[in-house]
């Protein structure tokens, strides 16, 4: 059963893809903490190359400014599947109820939740070429006190679709709003993502960022590296990243 449809030049072979499935199936799922592999510029720029079928359309509006939106997040997963099976450039993206249903649909699981405007295969390449985007990121965001216009050029340049550069832009400006204070001081202290640095805690920035803006981006978004399976910088508790393989390409 499925629910509603989201709107590389190195070939795979046959049994890469099977191999992929069977072992996205024996962790997908899972609760137990997850270990996320590193996966070197083979496998992410081949994710940059493919071409969405399905793209949703424009993200014209902050949806932070919608006071009705509801942020609760179904335990959906939001997978990808290639319309021709011999062409593993064209993908689609569809939010399936859970993963045997992918599966079973012949499509592959790339994140945990709906899919979003950050869930294309090009962003996930972004996330898996840099484990660390939280300086690059800010200070793209910091270019909407001049021009968001601005601000949302340099997050396309640092690779991301346009979609999921306006949710971080809108993103950067929600916490601005309510965590300037705090995010101003941990770049002036030079406060490390995580206090102490080998724990799990966010530094007061980040948390305040996760509690403000995290609800809303996760929902828009789709894709975040702890439900992607994907490293991060960030120290989080292993238990919260999603089991999942990105062997798909």
């Amino acid at each position: 059963m499925t629910t509603t449809t989201m709107t590389a030049t190195t070939t795979p072979t046959l049994l890469l893809a099977a191999v992929a499935m069977v072992m996205a199936a024996a962790v997908i799922g899972t609760t137990s903490a997850f270990d996320p592999p590193t996966y070197n510029s083979t496998v992410y720029e081949a994710f940059f190359a493919k071409v969405l079928l399905n793209p949703l359309p424009p993200l014209t509006s902050d949806p932070y400014n919608d006071p009705t939106i509801n942020t609760t997040l179904p335990d959906f997963v939001c997978a990808a599947k290639y319309p021709d099976p011999t062409n593993r450039t064209n993908y689609v993206l569809q939010t399936y109820t859970d993963p045997t249903a992918a599966s079973n649909d012949g499509a592959y699981v790339t994140h945990l939740h709906p899919c979003g405007y950050c869930s294309s295969a090009q962003d996930m390449a972004v996330y898996m070429q840099d484990p660390n985007l939280t300086d690059p990121v800010r200070k793209c965001c910091a270019l909407t006190y001049i021009s968001q216009e601005e601000s949302l050029k340099c997050l396309i340049k640092i690779g991301f679709t346009e979609n999921c550069a306006r949710i971080w832009m809108y993103n950067g400006i929600n916490t601005r709003k309510h965590c300037s204070d705090l995010c101003l001081a941990a770049w002036i202290e030079g406060t490390p993502s995580n206090v102490p640095p080998n724990s799990t805690t966010l530094n007061p920035c980040l948390q305040c960022d996760e509690d403000q803006s995290g609800p809303v981006f996760k929902l828009i978004a789709g894709r975040t590296r702890r439900d992607s399976g994907l490293l991060s910088s960030i120290n989080r508790p292993p238990d919260t990243i999603y089991a999942v393989y990105q062997y798909w390409y």
